[in-house]
């Protein structure tokens, strides 16, 4: 197999004067619902859904932004959905609809959830957990472990994508020592690559994957939302792009304060799909 290649970490830059902290969405949804229960009571705009134009791929194929060649780029994922249902119900409805959205595998209902995210208009991946931290044990079957050996491990994630079937792809959590085993980790990516799968999160030069440039999982409060914003908006002129991985909060006001208009009218910042940053 291919040596896989550790991607280089990435510079931030900041700005020093910070704008206004952007509003939260009004919308608050407190009642744990269903995905059909949430499809019934907060019906999307029909033109929104990725079913209408996408029925016949499976899986989705990746999405290819508006945005112009010069536009500065940014791709939000928000993560760990599905546990606390009416969390997810609200984060379907008020990310913008390039936000992509990723489900804990495991998930109740979760071919359910990814049809309501498609509704809504946002891509659907599903989290994959690549080690153990000290209190996952090897019986648990939405985490892949290097000693359990590539059969085992595959034959896990493929009862996790036939749970997902429109999912376009997945969402990795690794830790450095599954990272550094190229014998557990190259079959995982083949599968997925054979699969037609995006993998967002994983820090390795590969086809169709890439690797998250900022990752806020703790809660963005006070300006932090602004600042983080500046910084990314250094950070995307520098290199044209960046990929976020974020809460569902965090990734709801991160989204909504970069699609705020630009005081420079020069300047154009896209919100765009995670699968259009991803080669092939």
């Amino acid at each position: 197999a291919t040596p896989l290649e550790t991607m280089p970490p990435m510079a931030t830059q900041q700005s020093a004067m910070p704008e206004a902290e952007p509003a939260a969405p009004v919308i608050e949804i407190d009642e744990d619902l269903s995905p059909a229960e949430l499809l019934d009571e907060y019906p999307p705009d029909p033109a929104l859904s990725l079913d209408t134009a996408e029925a016949a791929a499976l899986p989705p194929q990746p999405r290819r932004s508006g945005a112009s060649p010069e536009a500065q780029r940014l791709a939000v994922v928000a993560t760990g959905l599905g546990l606390d249902r009416a969390l997810t119900a609200q984060t379907v409805i008020t990310a913008p609809a390039e936000v992509a959205l990723s489900f804990g595998a495991g998930t109740e209902d979760l071919t359910g959830w990814i049809e309501a995210a498609r509704a809504y208009g946002h891509e659907a991946l599903v989290d994959l957990q690549l080690g153990a931290a000290n209190d996952v044990h090897e019986t648990d079957e939405r985490v892949l472990l290097p000693e359990l050996g590539p059969v085992e491990n595959l034959r896990r994630l493929d009862a996790i994508l036939a749970a997902a079937p429109k999912a376009t792809g997945v969402t990795v959590s690794i830790t450095d020592s599954f990272l550094g085993d190229a014998a557990a980790l190259t079959p995982i990516l083949e599968r997925l690559h054979a699969a037609g799968l995006i993998v967002v999160g994983l820090p390795v030069t590969a086809p169709r994957t890439i690797a998250a440039d900022r990752v806020f999982h703790e809660q963005l409060e006070g300006g932090r939302v602004t600042r983080e914003t500046l910084a990314l908006k250094g950070l995307v002129r520098q290199r044209g792009a960046a990929l976020v991985l974020a809460s569902p909060e965090n990734a709801v006001a991160l989204a909504h304060s970069w699609s705020r208009p630009s005081q420079n009218p020069a300047v154009e910042l896209s919100l765009v799909p995670a699968s259009s940053l991803v080669e092939d």
